[in-house]
């Protein structure tokens, strides 16, 4: 597929200084690879190295807009014979996660959170490999996962929902680029996929099934028909970064003690941290 040229005003040469824009190779990158520009060069992320990239030659990054306005279902995934039947058999257990921080660790405290329950006991299981063989082991009771895996050797016990928007961009503080420029060219990638999804969208992902987690292709419209990519990438939701903050220090990854030291001396944080951007 050839690439759509998008005109850059930037002050920078971006055919010779492109963009890297990394992103997690799964479906809903799939925007991404539909509409390419020659000034955006696209890096594959797997894990954790999108953060490493942003993170290398830069002391902090900023939030320069959203991708998605929905939220990320996710699924309480147990062992197929497992003495947990319902939800309420959780409260107190044990949570396998991939490490933590991660989002299986921040969305098992969202849903203690939102059942009124006390913290859970965190199995630190890698990845979803471990967190499989814990559960059918007896090494964690549960753990959280999109509802996306082999019935076979794991149950969905339920679903939930994650209070904020899935997805959002993230730019070096001490970028160059044009970032309302580069907002205009995700809003057209988005438009490109979500107008054109039977036609060329899936389509992609299935080719691409190399790159992407879900070749099939049942499983990847059922995703889409509950993902609302954003249409106006510049804007973002400030109470839903708020709840996220929240969280985090719930989960003690922001020490509440600090935070309000940083808020006292900085201003709010979900302010400070965004840039480029205008609040809904």
């Amino acid at each position: 597929m050839a690439p759509t040229a998008h005109k850059e005003s930037t002050g920078l040469n971006l055919q010779q200084n492109p963009i890297t824009l990394g992103c997690v190779p799964e479906h809903f990158s799939g925007p991404l690879y539909l509409s390419p520009s020659p000034s955006v060069n696209i890096k594959s992320c797997p894990g954790e190295t999108c953060s490493q990239l942003l993170e290398t030659n830069s002391t902090s990054i900023n939030l320069s807009g959203s991708y998605t306005n929905s939220s990320l279902c996710w699924s309480v995934a147990v062992a197929p014979d497992s003495k947990i039947k319902k939800l309420q058999d959780l409260r107190g257990g044990k949570i396998g996660i991939s490490r933590l921080g991660s989002g299986s660790h921040i969305m098992a405290v969202v849903l203690a959170m939102q059942n009124g329950w006390p913290d859970f006991e965190f199995v630190i299981l890698n990845d979803i490999n471990g967190l499989i063989k814990g559960v059918n082991e007896g090494t964690a009771d549960a753990f959280m996962w999109e509802p996306y895996y082999d019935k076979k050797v794991l149950s969905m016990l339920d679903t939930f929902y994650s209070p904020w928007p899935a997805f959002m961009l993230a730019t070096r503080t001490q970028s160059r680029f044009n970032i309302p420029e580069f907002q205009k060219y995700l809003k057209t990638c988005i438009s490109e996929f979500v107008d054109n999804f039977e036609s060329k969208g899936l389509p992609l992902l299935v080719e691409k099934k190399d790159v992407f987690h879900y070749p099939d292709s049942a499983d990847v419209k059922t995703w889409f028909k509950d993902v609302k990519f954003t249409s106006d990438p510049h804007l973002v939701q400030r109470s839903s970064l708020q709840h996220c903050v929240d969280t985090l220090v719930k989960a003690n990854l922001i020490d509440s003690k600090l935070l309000k030291e940083w808020e006292d001396a900085n201003g709010k944080i979900v302010e400070r941290i965004c840039q480029n951007v205008t609040f809904e």
